[in-house]
């Protein structure tokens, strides 16, 4: 009776942790990571999914992120203009994002990474609760590839 009760109690804990972990949400990007050309734009479809009760803030790019994966205070190369955002809701719970590098971005990306730093840098969406929840973040890696004609 006993080792069936601690089994029944062991299930029941594994089980529901799992349950747990698998309906626990975070908004997720598709791709997690492009190439960039070092000079000139580059624009590249993104895929926002698992939407909770959230809308889309702003989008910023910069040098180095925290773990939350917001921008690293002093390394933002820019801002997502308001008029350059291509951006629609797909879904319910989904969200498509057209992020376009201008070359001024690139630039100093480009620039930092002379001066020693990473040549990664990263797009940064942050998402907002519509219900009073913490804000979260999802980063795009950006890593330069050059061409023959650069």
């Amino acid at each position: 009776m006993k080792l069936k009760l601690l089994s029944t109690l062991m299930s029941t804990a594994i089980f529901g942790t799992l349950a747990i972990a698998f309906t626990a949400e975070a908004v997720i990007v598709s791709p997690k990571g492009v190439n960039v050309r070092t000079f000139g734009a580059t624009t590249v479809f993104l895929t926002f999914v698992g939407l909770n009760n959230q809308a889309p803030a702003e989008g910023l790019w910069c040098g180095a992120i925290n773990a939350d994966q917001s921008c690293v205070p002093g390394t933002i190369f820019g801002q997502l203009p308001a008029r350059s955002n291509r951006s629609r809701l797909s879904g319910p719970s989904n969200y498509t994002d057209i992020m376009t590098i201008p070359p001024s971005v690139a630039r100093r990306a480009y620039q930092d990474a002379l001066r020693g730093n990473s040549s990664k840098f990263f797009y940064v969406r942050r998402f907002v609760s519509k219900t009073g929840g913490p804000d979260e973040f999802v980063a795009v890696t950006n890593i330069y590839s050059r061409t023959e004609s650069e």
